[in-house]
């Protein structure tokens, strides 16, 4: 779509999760793909007092359930058939041309756009080394441990359960400190400790 990265942050957003409670009573619309469409549907319906839900198929994708309950949401209205032309506005985002099959034309008011493609995880380069679930997703265990004993993983690339930025950046952090625990070992040191404390008397500081 044209100008959509002349509104990015401005109205036009990637992360519903992330952004959604800005837009509390105002107009929003969605624009993506399977069960990435209808969380984020079903997210708004709960936060904007308009919701469009846009989508190039004549139907919906993904879960069954999640289907029937964006069904059944007053503030949502199913936009099938169709896709986002441009974007528009005066510094912040403020309407969308949208186009259906036929080539029908059609504006309509618009504050808070959000953008859920999916995305796809690039694991060529390890995918014959550690263990990848069905997701697409390489498995960690605590301090992003995987199956290879020197391969260390975090944040969206890994089974968490939250793809966020201050996850992966915590998960990162642990990654990052069982891996040179791990070569330090290798080189016969302790490593470093990952819980500090010191006793004084009877009470126990940690730090």
């Amino acid at each position: 779509m044209s100008n959509e990265g002349q509104f990015a942050n401005k109205g036009v957003h990637y992360c519903t999760k992330c952004d959604a409670p800005f837009y509390q009573g105002r107009i929003t619309a969605t624009v993506g793909v399977g069960g990435y469409l209808l969380e984020s549907g079903i997210l708004l319906s709960r936060m904007a007092s308009k919701v469009y839900l846009i989508y190039k198929g004549g139907g919906l994708g993904g879960d069954k359930d999640m289907i029937e309950t964006i069904k059944k949401k007053e503030n949502v209205e199913l936009v099938p058939n169709t896709s986002i032309k441009s974007i528009s506005g005066n510094n912040v985002l403020q309407e969308l041309t949208i186009v259906d099959s036929t080539g029908v034309e059609k504006t309509i008011p618009v504050e808070g756009l959000f953008i859920e493609m999916g995305s796809k995880i690039n694991l060529d380069f390890v995918k014959d080394l550690v263990a990848i679930n069905s997701r697409g997703e390489i498995e960690v265990t605590d301090g992003g441990k995987t199956s290879h004993q020197a391969i260390f993983a975090a944040g969206d690339a890994t089974n968490i359960p939250y793809k966020q930025i201050i996850s992966a950046c915590g998960d990162g952090a642990a990654a990052g400190l069982t891996a040179f625990n791990y070569i330090e070992k290798l080189k016969g040191k302790s490593g470093v400790r990952a819980d500090w404390k010191k006793t004084i008397g009877d009470t126990v500081f940690h730090y």
